[in-house]
């Protein structure tokens, strides 16, 4: 598997530095010549400082006659991001968790590797959980009796998330997807671009017993009552991406992608037995995100929201979600004389990289 995401890591960086200049001038329908600058306004050459509040939730779902929601417990993390140019790097803190009484303990590991180029761009990452809560257990009567008003707690169950993305703009001419999630352009005119997007993905899901509590197996098939799990993707999602710029300054974004899994699966079941198939099945990612984008100062919301459906039989399927948000506020520096020999360095290296790490 990692094999293949190297493989991707050095095309992305490859179609990157090609893209890293844009100075052609273009001709629109009407035949009006226009440059990429009368669209977006290039930040890149300024040093970027971005606060942030960023919250993921990797959970998933099992369903057949009744649906069961496993949930992680975590917590909010702070952190701060530098970026300039190509080169990002963010780390980020969880703030106190009160909830560890009542929903367990969860122990997480979320690594992002992102790319953001102007035509083509690229996500790795990687997450390891290990504890679950059961979310909606009141919905059985069976669990509601037994545990009360304390969640039923799964501190055996692990996943392991790896995955990445690599997605190609059409319309970079006027379109810039990094305005919103990265900051370092300014989209100065509403556009929107067609996009496709490629993917791999590798999930993990086990547990020293069964996932399905044995209370309430009556509403499961056989092969939903699985103990571990694993399931590799190969994913190929055309969408379209468009920004809608308000008051020159302001800005809403929405990104949809929709299409098509090829999917291996293998998982042991309570009997001990071990099953594999290959299945195709849809697949949807979406990305959204809203603020103010000045000059100086830029502030926002993003959100990201990747699901996997996993069927495992007749009406069965495993569902795990990949989602995250962020509230940002930041501000771009000037270069000071003593770093600008660094910074001029740097446009003979590939763009344009950010590393993202929290736990």
């Amino acid at each position: 598997m990692f094999r293949y995401f190297f493989s991707i890591l050095i095309v992305c960086f490859y179609f990157l530095k090609l893209s890293a200049q844009d100075t052609a001038v273009y001709m629109n329908k009407k035949g009006i010549k226009y440059t990429r600058a009368d669209y977006v306004d290039d930040k890149t050459g300024y040093i970027q400082i971005t606060p942030f509040l960023y919250n993921s939730r990797n959970h998933f779902e099992l369903q057949d006659k009744r649906v069961l929601t496993f949930e992680p417990n975590e917590s909010v993390n702070v952190g701060i991001r530098l970026m300039h140019k190509w080169l990002g790097l963010a780390f980020s803190v969880g703030l106190n968790n009160t909830q560890a009484e009542r929903r367990g303990n969860t122990d997480y590991i979320n690594f992002q590797l992102n790319s953001y180029g102007k035509k083509v761009g690229f996500d790795i990452y990687y997450s390891d959980y290990t504890g679950y809560y059961l979310e909606n257990y009141k919905k059985f009567a069976e669990l509601a009796e037994a545990y009360g008003n304390r969640f039923p707690i799964r501190s055996d169950i692990s996943t392991t998330t790896i995955g990445a993305n690599t997605y190609y703009i059409f319309n970079h001419k006027k379109y810039s997807y990094r305005s919103t999630f990265v900051q370092n352009e300014i989209q100065k005119k509403s556009a929107g671009s067609l996009m496709l997007n490629a993917s791999i993905s590798y999930f993990r899901i086990s547990g020293d017993s069964a996932i399905v509590p044995r209370r309430i197996n009556s509403f499961y098939e056989e092969q939903t009552r699985f103990e571990d799990g694993n399931f590799h993707s190969v994913s190929l999602l055309p969408g379209y991406s468009h920004t809608l710029v308000l008051f020159k300054r302001f800005f809403i974004t929405g990104a949809l992608l929709l299409g098509v899994t090829g999917q291996y699966q293998e998982f042991s079941q309570e009997d001990e037995s071990t099953q594999t198939r290959w299945v195709t099945l849809p697949r949807g990612m979406s990305r959204f995100g809203f603020g103010y984008n000045g000059n100086k100062f830029y502030a926002g919301l993003t959100s990201m929201a990747d699901a996997y459906n996993l069927p495992l039989g007749n009406q069965s399927r495993l569902t795990y979600f990949i989602a995250s948000g962020s509230i940002y506020f930041g501000m771009r520096l000037q270069v000071p004389k003593a770093l600008k020999k660094i910074s001029k360095g740097m446009d003979y290296f590939s763009p344009a990289l950010i590393f993202h790490h929290n736990r």
